[in-house]
């Protein structure tokens, strides 16, 4: 089933410049059949989206403010121990993002996972129902991850931006938190007015004694592998709330707990 998906995904794997390229291809007008209302990065308020970016997980999504990770604004998926899913939750965002755009029409909305450890398994990814056509993966160094990732979010032509910061922010030649702190108020600056999703994952001890001024933080954890548990420890709207529970392999889920096992996709994180 996924033969020819390896190769595909390595030519994906291109460096920032193509972003011009990108952006070039996407202005308006470029796609008249869009009309102007899904180019993510400048959709405009009347394209009524909902305020929650989807993950297609009901009982997860009912733990979270709007029914969602925030659009339009960072979101912080932290990770309390390797395993906890932010990978997982963080590809279901791009697929459902992707899906949302077939609904209004279209086929061309893109999403961009910038991923400096290189660790994104193809298979497994297309597993998740993202389509790798409209995926773009950049593997920059770890000291370039907050500049490279500032720059893909101003391009404004994704639908989902997953910035994976877990394993940049534990090297040694990473820039200085406080770096972090300046870049993620950059990019919600450049996320005014759009409807972008951007999500940041992050090992929650590395950032405990410097909180990012994101818009929303969820941190994630995993105690069994039939169940992860979650807690609001941010919301733009004060909206936080105590850990709360997700089963991993009740019937209802789409995903079933096999897809959720640590050998996942980089599985996960």
């Amino acid at each position: 089933m996924f033969a020819n998906t390896d190769k595909m995904f390595s030519i994906m794997a291109r460096t920032a410049d193509l972003l011009e390229r990108l952006a070039e291809s996407l202005k308006p007008g470029t796609y008249p059949n869009l009309i102007g209302r899904l180019r993510m990065g400048a959709a405009p308020v009347a394209t009524q989206l909902p305020a929650g970016l989807s993950l297609g997980w009901p009982e997860l999504e009912a733990c979270l403010p709007d029914a969602g990770l925030a659009r339009g604004h960072v979101a912080q998926l932290a990770e309390l121990h390797p395993g906890a899913l932010a990978t997982t939750l963080a590809l279901r965002a791009c697929a459902k993002a992707q899906q949302q755009g077939l609904a209004f029409g279209t086929d061309e909305l893109w999403c961009a996972f910038i991923d400096p450890a290189r660790s994104l398994y193809a298979p497994a990814v297309a597993q998740a129902g993202v389509r790798l056509d409209r995926l773009l993966v950049i593997n920059p160094e770890p000291a370039a991850l907050a500049n490279v990732a500032l720059r893909v979010v101003r391009a404004g032509v994704f639908a989902v931006v997953v910035i994976d910061a877990s394993a940049g922010l534990a090297s040694d030649v990473v820039h200085p938190l406080g770096n972090w702190v300046r870049a993620v108020r950059q990019m919600a600056l450049a996320l005014e007015g759009q409807q972008t999703g951007v999500l940041l994952l992050t090992d929650a001890n590395q950032l405990a004694s410097l909180p990012l001024p994101v818009a929303q933080r969820i941190e994630l954890r995993r105690q069994s592998p039939q169940q992860l548990e979650l807690r609001v420890a941010k919301d733009r709207w004060g909206r936080v709330s105590g850990w709360r529970r997700v089963a991993l392999d009740e019937p209802g889920n789409v995903e079933k707990a096999a897809l959720f096992e640590p050998r996942e996709v980089k599985y996960a994180t």
